[in-house]
């Protein structure tokens, strides 16, 4: 089994989208659809990593297990 670190703060797209091993093109959709959060940066979206493992049906508590 692959051990993955959990993040704390804000993902890219681009990350939230490897994590949940979707396109980036889903993870746009599941923003226009709210079912991810999103945060501007600037002119950038950031997604919490929290709603990341959320979506993903993991909790923060389980920082750094075995998935």
């Amino acid at each position: 089994m692959e051990t993955r670190t959990k993040q704390t703060g804000l993902a890219t797209v681009t990350e939230a989208g490897a994590y949940l091993s979707v396109s980036r093109a889903t993870v746009y959709t599941w923003i226009r659809d709210r079912t991810l959060p999103v945060v501007m940066v600037g002119t950038h979206k950031r997604i919490p990593w929290t709603a990341v493992y959320k979506l993903a049906g993991e909790t923060i508590e389980n920082k750094g297990a075995e998935l």
